[in-house]
């Protein structure tokens, strides 16, 4: 088998040994770099973007902008923090063409963010208010808040100025604080209402 002497290899040496083949024309290669990265790619994709399947296209486009580009890739680094900058690009090049959804950043009301709202939430709970967020605002939050990035490096990855990346970050989690108190006390209700089911059923 093409990559069974390879396995007991590190990741990143197994995926320095594909993208070498892919830069040779490997269709395999590139199969194979698909096959090991498309989880991590997805899963990162998912936080960019509004639904799945909005996901799969960006990371599908993302892929081919990887194929386009490999040649730029320094072997000498790790290649899924390479990755990630392209998926985020695609990501912005996505919702750039989608002007119904983009949302007036001037209409986010400036409040308090309570970073100890969110330990109250299960982690897909959290995930699916983000992607409520205005792209550009899930963005900077999501490299800010997430993936560690700092507002100089943000600003590069998504060609904005670090006021700008500052700004956004703020309103992000302006428009989140609303989102959770709204989403928190609609599951609150919820709990209420199941309660005083219980309660009827037991006749108390």
């Amino acid at each position: 088998m093409w990559l069974t002497p390879l396995y007991r290899q590190s990741k990143e040496q197994l995926t320095d040994k594909i993208i070498s083949d892919c830069r040779k024309g490997s269709a395999r290669a590139q199969r194979r770099l698909f096959e090991m990265y498309y989880s991590d790619g997805m899963n990162t994709a998912l936080r960019y973007s509004n639904n799945p399947e909005d996901a799969k296209e960006i990371l599908s486009n993302a892929f081919i902008r990887v194929f386009e580009k490999l040649d730029q890739f320094d072997t000498s680094k790790v290649f899924f923090p390479w990755f990630r900058k392209i998926i985020v690009h695609a990501s912005s090049d996505f919702y750039r063409y989608k002007k119904n959804n983009v949302i007036s950043l001037d209409s986010i009301p400036q409040v308090i963010f309570d970073d100890q709202i969110i330990d109250r939430l299960a982690y897909e709970e959290l995930l699916e208010i983000i992607q409520r967020l205005p792209p550009v605002l899930r963005s900077v939050f999501n490299l800010y808040c997430i993936e560690g990035y700092k507002h100089q490096e943000i600003a590069e990855i998504l060609d904005i100025s670090e006021g700008t990346s500052k700004s956004h970050l703020h309103r992000a989690k302006a428009r989140l604080q609303i989102m959770i108190a709204e989403f928190s006390k609609s599951r609150d209700i919820g709990s209420i209402r199941q309660e005083d089911k219980a309660k009827i059923s037991k006749g108390t």
